[in-house]
């Protein structure tokens, strides 16, 4: 009964996003879908290059662009040159499938952790929350960067209770850095993965705890250094510096419209008002129940995101994508508590 409802839930999941999933990058945030599709066009075209990705509206004459690691748009390019065609639900389905594998692992990580929490709780708010729905069919890179960046977390809390915790650790952290490669903004949610595998790092070697550092750092470090070489030379999304308009400064976080818009859109799609609330309950229940700590850090983080780039925040809702696996656990744990107290 259990994996049945289990399993109705990914299908509905997946039949709320059916009615978007042939349709042109013309929705949501069009232009950055628009965008994606553009390099992995190319790609399709002249072959896949993951080191030098170009961009149709750059010109020939450009070079390559400045971007994020384009693994999303590389693997829709790939797709697209075998088919002959682009058809749109190619890169939508990658991301529905990319956000239900990390629904997946969140599901097998509650089941470990948190017995006395009915696991389709925090499934379903992940898989239905409104601005999951809207992103995970999206023509961009942010749910294949989420799904990984579950699936890390999983990882690294699976090597905490593992008798040998080496191989998923190195694994949590090799995900973890293509997922910050993939979307740089996930790095801030590095340090809750790391706590999630804090216990397993204590009982492995320390060079092979400097490892899955270095699998974790390196590769987002070294793309985004040669990103910005790309940048100089070619054309850019000016993913650096204070004219990109994507992070905050003393005259950005003084100002109460950004404050508001972000805020708004954090409440009214992110987590919706009632979300807020069972959220700040899960953080209260943290306090006697260890295993709420991670996702309480990971809404932490979240916050943290809000300052660090509140001017991005207040116009697009999807750099707080990578909240909502740690909000679902969190406000799911906080229903539960209420629900014990209201019985005690």
């Amino acid at each position: 009964m259990h994996r049945l409802l289990l399993a109705l839930l990914l299908l509905l999941a997946v039949a709320v996003r059916l009615p978007s999933l042939g349709a042109g990058p013309l929705d949501g945030h069009h232009v950055r879908q628009a965008d994606t599709s553009s390099m992995a066009r190319v790609m399709a075209r002249d072959g896949v290059s993951l080191w030098t990705p170009r961009i149709g509206w750059a010109g020939p004459e450009a070079g390559p662009v400045e971007t994020e690691f384009p693994l999303y748009a590389a693997t829709v390019g790939a797709v697209w040159s075998v088919l002959g065609s682009e058809p749109p639900w190619v890169p939508r389905t990658l991301s529905l499938l990319a956000w239900l594998l990390g629904g997946v692992a969140l599901a097998r990580l509650c089941k470990r952790r948190l017995p006395q929490l009915p696991v389709p709780v925090p499934l379903a708010l992940y898989a239905l929350s409104p601005l999951g729905v809207l992103f995970s069919r999206s023509i961009q890179p942010d749910a294949l960067a989420v799904g990984l960046l579950v699936l890390a977390w999983e990882r690294a809390d699976a090597g905490r209770a593992h008798e040998h915790p080496t191989t998923p650790l190195l694994v949590s952290a090799g995900l973890l850095g293509v997922a910050i490669a993939a979307k740089g903004p996930v790095a801030i949610w590095l340090p809750v993965v790391a706590f999630a595998g804090w216990r397993g790092l204590e009982r492995v070697p320390t060079r092979t705890a400097a490892v899955a550092l270095a699998l974790a750092v390196l590769p987002p470090a070294i793309w985004y250094t040669h990103a910005h070489q790309l940048g100089v030379d070619g054309a850019s999304f000016k993913l650096w510096g204070a004219d990109s308009g994507k992070w905050s400064s003393l005259a950005a976080l003084s100002q109460s419209t950004l404050w508001g818009d972000a805020l708004r859109g954090f409440a009214s799609v992110g987590l919706t008002p009632l979300g807020v609330g069972l959220a700040l309950a899960g953080a209260i229940a943290a306090r006697r129940q260890r295993e709420l700590v991670a996702p309480t850090l990971g809404m932490l983080a979240a916050a943290a995101a809000l300052v660090i780039l509140l001017p991005a925040v207040a116009t697009h809702e999807y750099y707080l994508l990578p909240m909502l696996p740690f909000a679902s656990v969190l406000v799911g744990g906080g229903a539960g508590w209420l629900w014990r107290e209201a019985g005690a």
